[in-house]
């Protein structure tokens, strides 16, 4: 994991649920921030459920 990917899940755990509450927590460009939680959700840190035809973003564990 590299650190932009660190700041971008610390973001997360502390309750920045959206893209653009990820941006805001991290002043990150909307393509860095989308990219980087990309990579964190297919690396098995970060899961995405779907309510209300919203995708929220939350920490998980790790996979294998």
């Amino acid at each position: 994991m590299d650190e932009k990917e660190e700041i971008v899940l610390d973001a997360i755990r502390k309750d920045a649920r959206t893209l653009g509450g990820v941006m805001k927590a991290t002043d990150l460009p909307k393509v860095s921030a989308y990219r980087k939680i990309k990579s964190l959700i297919r690396k098995g840190y970060v899961r995405v459920e779907v309510k209300d035809g919203k995708r929220f973003l939350y920490a998980g564990e790790k996979r294998g």
